[in-house]
């Protein structure tokens, strides 16, 4: 048994989350990062079939104004 997975099921049902280090990679986190850069700094530049499932929180929070605190 993955004694690990245990622990992160645990985690999980305890705190909402669970931290996995090394999960990803440095480089991959990395490219990750600077795409999301790209994109949030330009999200217009996507391709149609892209920008139609981009959504940004402050999109939503302004739609949601009425649920705030």
């Amino acid at each position: 048994m993955n004694y690990e997975a245990e622990i992160w099921r645990k985690a999980y049902a305890d705190d909402g989350y669970v931290i996995i280090r090394d999960l990803v990679d440095s480089q991959t986190l990395l490219n990750l990062r600077e795409a999301m850069e790209r994109i949030i700094k330009n999200p217009e530049s996507l391709p149609p079939s892209l920008k139609d499932k981009i959504f940004f929180e402050r999109e939503h929070v302004k739609n949601n104004a009425q649920r705030l605190p």
